[in-house]
């Protein structure tokens, strides 16, 4: 059952980039605050999708110009909400799947395990389970504002690997550009050096290694920025990339990659064994 929600909540992710159909497929209210007197359910929707042609997308849900759901997909979904009283308060067709996807609401006095397992047995329906919510823990475990946007602290499960481990003894090179060192939210442990030039304030100010040190070591429950996947770590922060303008970067491949490699590197590794 929890593969088949994991695959439903999946469906309701992949809804049509099209302002028509993605109205029809947003949750009501009412499905949001009572998920359980309410049904999701697939009929077939056997359409052929668009000719696909040069630099096109085989994602058949997205920018499918006249794509709906098909005669018979339709018919099928007011013969269902018809004969078990139901009704209809969002749909989407996912093409990929060819399947039409329905929301009913179950009406106030049914029984809703009797209406599932009526409609399971249905041979117009394709797939059928409860409406279900899902809560994620990784917003409420940190207080740092942008974590709940950290979707991938959660999917990495970050949260049991530092109850473990938060890399301490651990060093961590970043060669990239600079990083604003003062930044409240990074460890002021790390360690720099610069093979491009001797501008401490251009160091400070590019946005890319800030960026690359903040998802390694960012201080976790500080009230600032992100959460970082190690930060006990200790950062070394090479400059070995500079800006030639905002969207562009250039790297180092000769001299100064020499030099990295030479000193810092090898006094890094030398000095951890």
């Amino acid at each position: 059952m929890k593969l088949v929600g994991l695959a439903f909540a999946l469906m309701l992710s992949a809804c049509s980039a099209q302002p028509a159909l993605r109205s029809r497929a947003l949750m009501s209210a009412a499905a949001r605050e009572k998920p359980q007197h309410y049904v999701v359910l697939t009929v077939r929707n056997p359409l052929s999708p668009p000719t696909l042609h040069a630099a096109s997308t085989a994602r058949g849900y997205d920018n499918l110009g006249t794509y709906q759901a098909g005669g018979s997909a339709r018919s099928a979904s007011r013969a269902l909400a018809t004969q078990y009283h139901l009704q209809e308060t969002s749909s989407w067709p996912i093409a990929l799947l060819g399947v039409h996807c329905l929301v009913y609401a179950l009406p106030g006095d049914s029984d809703a395990d009797q209406v599932l397992a009526a409609l399971a047995r249905d041979p117009r329906v394709e797939s059928v389970q409860p409406l279900q919510s899902f809560a994620t823990t990784s917003s409420g475990l940190y207080n740092d504002p942008y974590a709940p946007l950290q979707r991938n602290v959660q999917q990495m499960a970050i949260p049991e690997a530092q109850a473990l481990s938060r890399g301490a003894g651990v060093r961590v090179a970043v060669i990239d550009t600079g990083v604003e060192l003062d930044h409240p939210d990074l460890p002021s442990s790390a360690v720099s050096s610069n093979f491009v030039d001797n501008d401490r304030h251009a160091f400070g100010e590019d946005a890319h290694g800030t960026a690359v040190a903040g998802i390694i070591a960012a201080i976790p429950n500080n009230g600032i920025g992100i959460v970082g996947v190690a930060p006990d770590v200790q950062l070394l922060l090479y400059k070995a990339c500079w800006r030639l303008r905002p969207a562009r970067r250039r790297c180092a491949t000769r001299s100064h990659w020499r030099r990295l490699w030479q000193q810092p590197l090898t006094h890094m590794l030398t000095s951890s064994i």
